[in-house]
Protein backbone atom coordinates (compact mmCIF):
# COMPACT_ATOMS: atom_id res chain seq x y z
CA UNK A 1 0.00 0.00 0.00
CA UNK A 2 1.08 3.50 -0.80
CA UNK A 3 2.22 5.83 1.94
CA UNK A 4 -0.51 8.42 0.59
CA UNK A 5 -2.80 5.60 0.67
CA UNK A 6 -2.00 4.90 4.60
CA UNK A 7 -2.03 8.64 4.87
CA UNK A 8 -6.02 8.98 3.83
CA UNK A 9 -6.84 5.95 5.73
CA UNK A 10 -6.12 7.23 8.47
CA UNK A 11 -7.59 10.41 8.43
CA UNK A 12 -10.37 8.80 7.17
CA UNK A 13 -10.24 6.55 10.50
CA UNK A 14 -9.68 10.29 12.68
CA UNK A 15 -12.42 11.86 10.64
CA UNK A 16 -15.12 8.74 11.67
CA UNK A 17 -14.22 9.11 15.30
CA UNK A 18 -14.63 13.16 15.25
CA UNK A 19 -18.22 12.45 13.48
CA UNK A 20 -19.36 10.26 16.22
CA UNK A 21 -18.35 12.58 19.26
CA UNK A 22 -20.21 15.41 16.94
CA UNK A 23 -23.20 13.19 16.86
CA UNK A 24 -23.10 12.31 20.77
CA UNK A 25 -22.08 16.24 21.34
CA UNK A 26 -25.51 17.25 18.79
CA UNK A 27 -27.69 14.42 20.84
CA UNK A 28 -26.71 16.56 24.54
CA UNK A 29 -27.59 19.23 22.81
CA UNK A 30 -30.78 18.03 21.88
CA UNK A 31 -31.07 16.85 25.50
CA UNK A 32 -30.75 20.04 26.92
CA UNK A 33 -33.00 22.42 24.60
CA UNK A 34 -36.03 20.01 25.54
CA UNK A 35 -34.93 20.02 29.26
CA UNK A 36 -34.92 24.58 28.81
CA UNK A 37 -38.01 24.27 27.12
CA UNK A 38 -39.98 22.07 29.51
CA UNK A 39 -38.47 24.42 32.35
CA UNK A 40 -39.30 27.32 30.79
CA UNK A 41 -42.78 26.21 29.66
CA UNK A 42 -42.95 25.72 33.27
CA UNK A 43 -41.73 29.15 34.51
CA UNK A 44 -44.36 30.73 31.72
CA UNK A 45 -47.55 28.79 33.13
CA UNK A 46 -46.31 29.90 36.84
CA UNK A 47 -46.68 32.91 35.89
CA UNK A 48 -49.61 33.04 33.45
CA UNK A 49 -51.79 31.02 36.68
Amino acid sequence: MMDREKELQAEIKDLKKENEELKKQIERYREIEVELSTEADLLRNRIID
